[in-house]
């Protein structure tokens, strides 16, 4: 869930400042390349709602531009903002101040936006976001604000924290674009993750991934509800391939999309 502008200030009501707190200390942590030792408890969000108002808040501190969204999760769906100076294209060396929101990688089948999509009052239908989306392949960035935070919740008060801070979106490495897409079988695309010149990393199975158009499309409506519109130009990723890989300092990793390409991603050692 996401929420816009608007319904921000309805909801937060008596909350304001606690969302407030909550999203400075986010935000903080983020810009300054720091963590949290723990959420204190009297800024807990209660629901799904506020932990949204949270991540919208923090994205306002942050003040940066959003090139993109990030869509996943277990359970799920849970929605993130791609900031621009944490997104990357092509092989890439991603400096050591990452490291300490404890980056890890997730492959993905993403689409890049040819055209913008407005808040709309009807929905958005499949054939005209095909028409205005591009695949590219993306390797996420993976990340937590928090010292021991998780990057995928067990419990519904994980999952909360783990929206309110972005979705444990950290930043976005995208790769090549393939403009005649259409026909092809996106789920069966092979994606092979290799990290530091091992063996290939596990797939996710088949049946926990759910078709990227449909994540697409979703996504877009899902924002235009809340009076949120996706720009021409901007990425959105829709559920990791691979099974989620931390990334270490000095370390490394190939990603191979079958065919279609591959990326380089290494984490710059101290």
């Amino acid at each position: 869930m996401i929420l816009g502008s608007r319904e921000v200030g309805l909801i937060m009501g008596d909350n304001g400042n606690k969302v407030t707190m909550a999203a400075k200390l986010l935000s903080d942590a983020w810009s300054n390349y720091t963590v949290i030792d723990k959420m204190p408890k009297y800024l807990y969000p209660n629901d799904l709602a506020e932990a949204a108002i949270i991540q919208t808040e923090m994205a306002k501190l942050i003040n940066e531009r959003v090139v993109g969204w990030k869509v996943g999760g277990s359970p799920g769906p849970m929605v993130g903002r791609i900031f621009e100076s944490h997104c990357f294209f092509g092989n890439t060396e991603l400096p050591t101040r990452l490291e300490v929101h404890r980056p890890a990688l997730e492959c993905e089948i993403a689409f890049r936006l040819e055209k913008s999509f407005p808040p709309s009052s009807s929905p958005y239908h499949r054939n005209e976001v095909i028409d205005g989306a591009t695949l590219v392949f993306t390797v996420e960035l993976v990340g937590t604000r928090f010292r021991d935070g998780k990057h995928i919740p067990d419990t519904e008060y994980e999952r909360l924290i783990i929206v309110a801070d972005n979705s444990a979106g950290l930043g976005l490495i995208v790769g090549p674009a393939i403009q005649d897409w259409r026909n092809l079988d996106l789920l069966g695309i092979p994606i092979e993750l290799i990290m530091d010149d091992g063996s290939p990393m596990p797939l996710n199975p088949a049946e926990s991934r759910f078709d990227p158009v449909e994540t697409l499309v979703w996504l877009i409506n899902e924002l235009s509800t809340h009076g949120i519109g996706i720009k021409s130009g901007q990425v959105v990723t829709t559920g990791s391939a691979t099974v989620l890989q931390p990334i270490l300092s000095g370390g490394n990793a190939e990603v191979k999309f079958g065919d279609f390409g591959k990326l380089q991603v290494s984490l710059k050692a101290y």
